[in-house]
């Protein structure tokens, strides 16, 4: 895996679109999203016909876009946006909490706020 600071400097625009390369300028991922955060332990999080999923470090889609939504991975664990609800899955998008909440919050501690 490449230090997260050499990925995130390497995320690049072609024709409005966003890709990524990795710290030598290979190509990881062709420019095919419509935004593309930062890899954030791992992970960043890619757009595409409005739906958010995810991509590892080497560039795979681990996670296909189809969330309103989608957070950073922490500790395993991201909260997602799947309809109006929000709930949490793992690294190969498996729910581990159903969507069921209005609202839910960034973990601390491991730990997240959640609104029924």
């Amino acid at each position: 895996m490449l230090p997260f600071s050499l990925v995130a400097q390497n995320r690049f625009y072609a024709a409005g679109q966003v890709g990524y390369r990795d710290a030598s300028g290979k190509l990881l991922v062709e420019a095919r999203y419509e935004a593309g955060s930062e890899f954030i332990n791992g992970f960043a999080i890619v757009v595409r016909n409005g739906l958010k999923g995810y991509i590892n470090s080497q560039g795979q889609e681990i996670i296909a876009p189809k969330y309103r939504d989608a957070f950073p991975f922490s500790n395993g664990t991201a909260i997602v946006q799947f309809g109006d609800l929000y709930g949490f899955i793992d690294i190969v998008g498996q729910w581990k909490v159903t969507p069921k909440y209005t609202q839910a919050f960034p973990f601390s501690e491991g730990l997240s706020r959640v609104k029924k």
